[in-house]
């Protein structure tokens, strides 16, 4: 399922501008992740733009505090946004405090440029999102720890799950 060989990333080395230094620039020669794709008449055919994401080895350079990053991961088939919501110190280095967007992994109800994750026109239920096509077509559905932010029915068809926002919410403490 891990077996990425022959996948590449190009990457921005910040030769022409530092801030980009470390950040994708296509994805096995794509700005963006060609199997999901947007319904004609929806803008742009395809969806999940990889490019000037981070895979978190390095963030953008001068973050400005306002400023929206996105972190991309191939388990997760897409790159994910995220919003800076505070501040926060570990191991003695300030950072600025960043969480997924709320709606990520909504199914299009809420964030209709989601509806793009829906596979072949099926949206999963929301909090999960459907992997399959970056897994050599294995059934696979990704979701927050104990299904946090998902359907009510997604956490009440599995006996044991309990969200906690203060330990299953994906967190990023990055040096601006």
């Amino acid at each position: 399922m891990y077996d990425f060989d022959g996948d590449f990333e190009t990457d921005y080395t910040g030769a022409t501008d530092v801030r980009l230094s470390g950040l994708i620039d296509k994805y096995n020669g794509f700005p963006y992740l060609p199997h999901w794709r947007r319904e004609e008449g929806d803008g742009p055919t395809t969806c999940s733009n990889v490019q000037l994401a981070s895979d978190a080895t390095k963030f953008p350079s001068y973050i400005q505090p306002n400023q929206t990053l996105s972190f991309f991961r191939k388990s997760m088939c897409r790159s994910m946004p995220m919003v800076r919501v505070g501040e926060g110190t570990n191991s003695g280095m300030d950072g600025y405090l960043y969480h997924f967007v709320e709606d990520a992994l909504d199914n299009g109800k809420v964030n209709k440029d989601n509806k793009c994750f829906c596979r072949n026109g099926k949206c999963l239920p929301d909090g999960l999102i459907d992997v399959t096509d970056c897994y050599y077509g294995f059934p696979i559905a990704v979701g927050y720890p104990h299904m946090y932010r998902a359907d009510p029915a997604v956490r009440d068809a599995v006996e044991g799950f309990n969200p906690d926002p203060s330990i299953h919410r994906t967190e990023f403490l990055i040096e601006p």
